[in-house]
Order: C-alpha cells, then structure tokens, then sequence
C-alpha cells in the first residue's frame, strides 16, 4: 500500500515569520494599512442579505459592504445629497 502523504521535509525554519514571508506578504499588501477596523452590528435579515447579494456579486460579505458604502459615498459626492431623503428610516426587508 502506498502512503500518499509524505512528511513534509525540514527547512529549518520555525515559523512564517522567522522566513520573512510574513513580512512580504505585509509589504505587498498597501491597503491593509490604509483600512480601518469598524465593528459592525446588523439584524441578522440584513447580514443574510447582504450575504445573498454578496455571493450573487462573487464578493466577501465585507467586501459587499465596502463597495455599497463606497457607492453611496460616491453618489452623495455626485447629486451633493444623500441617496435617499428617507436614509434614516431602517428599510422593510422582506426577507423569509
């Protein structure tokens, strides 16, 4: 019988840091510094359809929510107002 996994060979090398990888990848990624943290509480209807629509836009879930508050900034810079006069009213979802 043959194994199929093998054990893996020893580099040497304790951790990702230790090889420098971790500090490529930091470099190589300039948005991460630029991003900030922002928690976040939704209704569980809202998360599952922006969930819904995300997958349907092949995104991530904060993705999708990056890009619609991108859009809506983008709007409001365009027309000088909000997208909606009622922006403040939660919206009826109607959603099972």
């Amino acid at each position: 019988m043959t194994t199929l996994l093998s054990k893996p060979k020893d580099t040497g090398v304790k951790s990702y840091s230790d090889s420098g990888i971790l500090k490529i990848l930091e470099r190589s990624s300039p948005m991460a510094d630029n991003k900030k943290q922002v928690p976040l509480r939704l209704s569980a209807k809202l998360y599952d359809a922006i969930a819904a629509w995300a997958e349907d836009d092949f995104r991530s879930v904060n993705g999708q929510i990056e890009y619609l508050l991108t859009e809506c900034v983008r709007q409001r810079k365009k027309n000088g107002k909000y997208v909606s006069d009622e922006i403040d009213i939660p919206p009826e979802l109607d959603i099972k």
